[in-house]
């Protein structure tokens, strides 16, 4: 799943469709990527790694005094991680992991994959209906247990979509 984001970002940073000032556009979206990244290193750190958590301040500030010194328009909201979506440098706005997701897909498997994201989702994070399909209901010694069980048809299927992913991420 996390190939797959990572692929999403990719994408969205290096875009072929963009047509004019396709320079500018990505400087602009790798200094929203690098910012963010530093920001949410920053959150995660301020809980346990007072010294970590300051050098990604002092990252984050340099590079978006640089972002600043290169785009008339800047407009970064530091106060909490929901207020990233509203960011915004030299016209350029941080998309969500879906959307980013998205634009790998359109680029990569001309948007015919659509589900991709979705099938590697249902397996990769928790919910009650995947824990469902993974597991089955067994009791031992009058306590009820569900065992994860693993069909190696799904695994050879989520091999196949990541080495999928990879491939066209590195392309």
């Amino acid at each position: 799943m996390r190939n797959f984001e990572l692929a999403g970002r990719i994408a969205w940073l290096l875009d072929p469709g963009i047509e004019q000032q396709a320079g500018e556009v990505r400087v602009a979206r790798l200094y929203l990527e690098m910012i963010s990244s530093f920001q949410r290193d920053r959150y995660t750190a301020e809980n346990f790694d007072k010294a970590a958590e300051k050098r990604s301040k002092t990252a984050r500030d340099q590079k978006l005094a640089e972002a600043r010194g290169l785009f008339e328009r800047v407009e970064v909201d530091l106060s909490s991680p929901e207020a990233f979506g509203n960011w915004n440098i030299g016209g350029e706005a941080l998309p969500g992991l879906g959307t980013a997701v998205d634009a790998f897909l359109e680029v990569s498997f001309k948007g015919k994959s659509k589900a991709l994201y979705d099938i590697l989702s249902d397996y990769s994070h928790p919910s009650l209906s995947a824990i469902a399909r993974q597991t089955m209901p067994v009791e031992v010694e009058g306590v009820a247990l569900r065992p994860w069980t693993v069909e190696i048809e799904i695994v050879e299927r989520q091999v196949h979509y990541a080495c999928a992913i990879l491939y066209k991420a590195a392309h």
